[in-house]
């Protein structure tokens, strides 16, 4: 690393941080007085599915919402959310669907409007027809994230309080959903590399900051059974990536790279054990490999390698 812009980076970061933190937390606010604005929206409906590319094409102003508050963009999985809803005591769904139409599903319940994770129900649990979720009193959403798609998926209707507010069932044709790539996928802006400049400096200098410190800033809030593997990148560098057999036949691996402001440039899915070379990237960045696994592999960091070269 170039003495002058480690130097550069290190004497930036403390304002980079600052101002990250004060343009997150002003977009929570405008989250939470549109959320107070709307809670007698929240028990009376209607309530439905909408997909996350259906509302980044239809609200441009939420992808710089999801830029600041959620940067590490997901392109591989289909998303979709339902709510927020007033739920008094149970949440019940069905995963029929789902299991015939996702090789890997995570349906995730937060509470609003702090986006806290309840429960998580996944393909991986095996769940048989319908399930219910006991919560405390108050306003949810729901998540759904759906790896490898068929054609036609299936949004699943969710019961509230055994019938009294009910989130609609949807079929989503997969195919005919608006592209990311055409949404988020090589933007730019100075004002958001300066936002995220901070996290670059702690992913090129770990050394100097605690690893949970740098997990809680880099990671996404994603589903409990997902691994990450991260790291930065430099000008002219690609990523190589390596998964054996083992690790392939336990779940999905891709990897997503990011340019400095944090908008995905490239991502992939790794499907057979074999090295995996990106092309090289003109700019330095971040990168980012979800393993997304059916079952624990205890030495998964001898299994999976991911590494600038």
């Amino acid at each position: 690393m170039d003495r002058v812009t480690s130097g550069f980076e290190l004497l930036v970061f403390p304002f980079s941080f600052a101002l990250n933190r004060v343009v997150r937390s002003g977009f929570r606010l405008l989250y939470r007085l549109r959320f107070l604005l709307q809670r007698k929206q929240f028990e009376i409906g209607p309530f439905s599915w909408q997909t996350l590319n259906e509302v980044l094409s239809e609200k441009p102003f939420f992808v710089r919402y999801l830029a600041v508050a959620a940067p590490r963009w997901n392109p591989h999985a289909l998303i979709a959310s339902g709510g927020p809803v007033r739920v008094d005591e149970k949440l019940e769904f069905s995963t029929s669907g789902l299991c015939q139409a996702a090789a890997h599903w995570y349906f995730v319940i937060y509470r609003a409007p702090k986006s806290e994770t309840v429960r998580c129900v996944s393909s991986e649990d095996d769940p048989q027809g319908k399930v219910c979720v006991t919560v405390e009193p108050g306003i949810y959403t729901v998540t759904l994230r759906a790896y490898l798609p068929q054609a036609q998926l299936g949004l699943p209707e969710v019961v509230v309080d055994g019938g009294e507010r009910r989130i609609a069932a949807r079929k989503v044709a997969t195919l005919e959903q608006p592209e990311l790539e055409g949404i988020v996928f090589h933007r730019r802006s100075a004002f958001f590399g300066f936002l995220h400049l901070y996290m670059r400096t702690m992913l090129r200098k770990p050394e100097l900051f605690p690893d949970r410190w740098v997990e809680r800033e880099y990671l996404p809030v994603g589903n409990p059974e997902t691994r990450f593997v991260y790291g930065a990148f430099e000008a002219g560098q690609s990523i190589r990536i390596s998964a054996d057999e083992r690790v392939l036949g336990a779940g999905l691996v891709y990897l997503t790279c990011y340019n400095r402001s944090s908008f995905p440039v490239y991502g992939v899915r790794v499907e057979a054990p074999s090295d995996v070379t990106t092309p090289s990237f003109p700019d330095g960045g971040f990168y980012l490999c979800r393993i997304v696994l059916s079952e624990r592999i205890p030495d998964l960091d001898d299994r999976l390698m991911v590494t600038p070269v």
